[in-house]
């Protein structure tokens, strides 16, 4: 218990922190993303609302050690002319004595194009407790992004502004952007890159295309994309070890995440779909 409290308290913000961002923004399936790009409209004329709540469990690995941790959530729903994305992250009972973690992200996007309009972030971490906004604007071919970070223990705020040529995204939106990617028309070692608004930094986020690998899944084996995440600062240094992933070549649905901790590993595995 003495090592596992250790862990927990090294790895917020970290690895462990952007894998569950990951683990739970990528649970849609791209079928879904598809029809809110192409077809909006016509969900729009028919009064339809598109809506999916997903479940997985987060899992420690160490040694012979297996221990499931937390849980996590994703709801998405179509509102007038954007579509709002909800995802939850939470430590379950024995983990709580630990470290307790309630993380809640909300992305709002254009319906449609994806495009990503704002940003909340509600991080209580043990003791720790953050809201950060972002609003986003743009104009010509830059995207600019206000940032409010806000630490109710001690009453901090600190505004940000900041921008990019082209587009950009914060941890939720960005991975509606990788569900439009054509995996089925990649090379081995492709990269597909973007910079990320992220508190009071601008990261890059690096995809890279591993090919069609099989793992199991609720005890079947399933086809999948295999992908790895990096996370960069603006100096180009890398700021996470690398994280894995798996999409199933049928629909998308992330089968199995991994990533490396200070000690030992976790593991995403998916659960239930409504």
């Amino acid at each position: 218990m003495e090592l596992l409290c250790r862990i927990t308290s090294q790895v917020r913000n970290t690895v462990l922190f952007r894998a569950l961002l990951i683990a739970c923004v990528v649970l849609l399936p791209l079928q879904s993303v598809a029809v809110y790009a192409e077809g909006s409209a016509s969900s729009s004329s028919t009064g339809q609302s598109l809506s999916e709540h997903l479940t997985y469990d987060i899992v420690y690995h160490w040694g012979i050690i297996w221990k499931r941790a937390a849980i996590g959530t994703l709801a998405i729903e179509r509102q007038s002319n954007s579509y709002r994305a909800v995802m939850t992250a939470q430590t379950l009972p024995f983990a709580d004595r630990l470290f307790k973690v309630r993380d809640t992200l909300v992305a709002e996007m254009r319906a449609i194009d994806l495009q990503p309009q704002t940003f909340v972030k509600i991080a209580r971490e043990g003791r720790f407790y953050q809201i950060d906004s972002l609003a986003y604007s743009y104009r010509n071919d830059s995207t600019m992004g206000y940032t409010v970070l806000t630490r109710k223990e001690n009453d901090f705020r600190e505004e940000i502004p900041m921008a990019v040529e082209g587009d950009a995204y914060d941890m939720l939106s960005i991975f509606y952007r990788v569900r439009q990617l054509p995996f089925y028309n990649m090379q081995v070692g492709d990269i597909f890159s973007k910079p990320i608004f992220s508190g009071r930094n601008i990261e890059q986020l690096d995809i890279e295309y591993m090919g069609i690998d099989t793992v199991e899944v609720m005890e079947k084996p399933c086809a999948a994309y295999y992908l790895r995440f990096w996370f960069y600062d603006r100096e180009g240094k890398r700021t996470s070890d690398k994280i894995s992933a798996w999409l199933s070549v049928d629909d998308y649905i992330p089968l199995q995440l991994e990533g490396k901790l200070p000690v030992g590993s976790m593991k995403v595995m998916l659960v239930s779909r409504e």
